[in-house]
């Protein structure tokens, strides 16, 4: 997924959502609690607390031309992963990228 569809994707979502990335369908999820963009990539880092969709847009959203690929680094590997979609769970007020 590319940084402009990201953004396009969450910009309708409400803003106190909060993000995080999840591995598959049943799996663990991760809050997203750091973003960087570098040079030709975004990239979004796992940690203790999510961001919510407020403040991703207000960090990212002048960035909406920008079609860089966007990866998620966990902190327990130096390996990244591409984010392919966004799931969102309204029981639990989360938004997640998978």
């Amino acid at each position: 997924m590319y940084l402009d569809d990201l953004l396009t994707i969450i910009s309708d979502l409400h803003p106190s959502l909060e993000f995080f990335y999840q591995t598959s369908k049943s799996g663990p999820s991760y809050p997203i609690s750091k973003i960087q963009v570098e040079g030709d990539q975004c990239l979004l880092f796992t940690g203790k607390k999510a961001k919510t969709i407020a403040q991703i847009m207000q960090l990212l959203g002048k960035l909406k031309s920008a079609h860089i690929p966007v990866y998620v680094y966990l902190n327990n590997s130096n390996k990244k992963a591409k984010v392919f979609g966004v799931q969102i769970n309204l029981e639990k007020g989360q938004a997640y990228t998978l």
